[in-house]
């Protein structure tokens, strides 16, 4: 009896010990998140991240592709110019993402040249409290419709991006992360 008294006590304490283990941190492999799990390179910040909510539509279905700035100080600008596949996506829409949108006069403009897949976003922070916004968020949410089957790059030109503070001053932007729409 007492060695099954024994027995029972090691595996009580064996389960204990067991559970006492520091829980494991959640790999994360989303490009706006501002940590690296291992092995991957670390982005350089501000970014600009294209994250595509549904990266496999259905041609006729619509696509959400959200473009955010990732660790950006003093914000009052920005424009986007991105190029996407125009046999493959049909641009719809554009709207203002939460970074600008908590001010009710930031505003979004958008200009889309669909024969040559090149669209152009303009957005500004406009608040009566404050002039600027720091922090990491969608700029803007990007509506496109699936128009054939096939991968669909969506790509920044790095050249014409632009982030500025309140003085118009330019922060440069260290990084891109381009998206991916895999049309069935």
């Amino acid at each position: 009896m007492k060695s099954l008294s024994f027995s029972l006590f090691v595996l009580i304490i064996a389960l204990f010990m067991g559970s006492c283990e520091e829980p494991v941190p959640p790999v994360y492999e989303n490009p706006i998140d501002t940590t690296t799990t291992e092995g991957e390179e670390p982005l350089l910040n501000p970014a600009l991240v294209i994250f595509v909510d549904n990266e496999s539509p259905t041609v006729g279905n619509s696509v959400k592709i959200g473009v955010h700035a990732r660790v950006v100080e003093d914000l009052s600008g920005v424009h986007i110019q991105l190029h996407y596949d125009n046999q493959k996506l049909q641009y719809i829409s554009a709207e203002l993402g939460e970074l600008f949108s908590s001010s009710e006069d930031s505003w979004i403009f958008d200009t889309d040249n669909a024969s040559v897949g090149t669209l152009d976003i303009f957005t500004s922070y406009l608040n009566p409290d404050s002039t600027d916004i720091s922090g990491t968020g969608r700029v803007t949410e990007l509506t496109f419709e699936a128009i054939a089957s096939g991968d669909a790059t969506i790509i920044f030109d790095e050249q014409e991006c632009e982030f500025v503070d309140a003085e118009e001053n330019e922060i440069e932007i260290l990084d891109f992360v381009e998206g991916v729409v895999h049309v069935q």
